[in-house]
């Protein structure tokens, strides 16, 4: 699943995959198959690295490769459960 799904309402759990276009004030913003997903990032969130020489372990700049699992809030948000950098194996 390469969105957050269909529907709404809070706990509904998603993979959201795709390329970050920005991550400022705690949203990360992806690219995806389906178009732009904002995505809430709290400071405790767990976050996987898979990273080669060619990435830089701990950072989520614009390009790297991610998949997000996300729950959909009651106001129709996005909000990561973790976050895993890297192409998914």
């Amino acid at each position: 699943m390469n969105s957050a799904g269909q529907g709404g309402g809070s706990g509904l759990a998603a993979v959201v995959m795709g390329s970050i276009t920005s991550f400022a004030d705690g949203v990360l913003t992806l690219r995806t198959a389906d178009g732009a997903a904002a995505v809430a990032v709290a400071d405790g969130t767990l976050v996987r690295i898979r990273s080669t020489a060619k990435e830089k372990a701990g950072e989520l700049e614009a390009g790297v490769s991610v998949t997000a699992f996300v729950r959909r809030e009651m106001d129709g948000s996005l909000s990561a459960a973790t976050v895993s950098v890297g192409e998914a194996e």
